[in-house]
C-alpha cells in the first residue's frame, strides 16, 4: 500500500472590513477589494449593492459600487449581465476580461461612460436642436 503525501494548505489570510469592521478571511472579500486595498467585504458590498439596486437602476448601482472598490466600470459588461445577475456577476466578468485599466479614475476618463453637461445644458441643447428641426420642416412646407 502506498502512502499519500499530505500537502499543508497556506493558513489563508484575514483582513479587516473598513465597513463593519469585522476581521474575515480572504475568501469573504471580492478579490478587487484586496487588490485595490478597498477592504469592504462580500457582505458588506452585497447588502450596499441591494440598497443601492432597490432605489436606482442596475447601472447606477453597479457604477456607485465600482467606485467603492476602485475598479473600472464597463457599461457594456453591465448591459450584457442577466435581469438576476448584480455585482458578483460584474466582478467576475470584470475579472475575465483582459483589460489595462487598473482603477475607477481611468475607467470613467478612458470610458467616457460620464456626459458631464449639467441638465439645465442637455435641456438647452435638446431645445436648440428641436428647432433646427422645426424650421427644417417649415423651410420643406413652404417649398409646396
Amino acid at each position: 500500500m502506498s502512502k499519500k503525501k499530505v500537502i499543508k494548505k497556506e493558513p489563508e489570510a484575514v483582513y479587516k472590513c473598513r465597513w463593519c469592521d469585522k476581521d474575515k478571511r480572504e475568501s469573504r472579500f471580492y478579490r478587487c477589494a484586496i487588490t485595490h486595498k478597498s477592504f469592504i467585504c462580500k457582505d458588506c458590498i452585497d447588502r450596499k449593492y441591494d440598497e443601492l439596486a432597490l432605489k436606482y437602476d442596475k447601472n447606477k448601482a453597479i457604477f456607485i459600487i465600482c467606485h467603492y472598490l476602485d475598479i473600472p466600470y464597463y457599461s457594456d459588461c453591465v448591459k450584457s449581465l442577466g435581469a438576476d445577475e448584480g455585482i458578483g456577476y460584474y466582478i467576475k466578468q470584470l475579472n475575465l476580461m483582459q483589460n489595462d485599466i487598473e482603477n475607477f479614475e481611468m475607467g470613467v476618463i478612458k470610458n467616457n461612460c460620464i456626459d458631464f453637461k449639467p441638465p439645465e445644458y442637455i435641456h438647452i441643447e435638446a431645445k436648440y436642436r428641436l428647432d433646427e428641426v422645426i424650421d427644417r420642416l417649415e423651410k420643406i412646407r413652404d417649398l409646396f
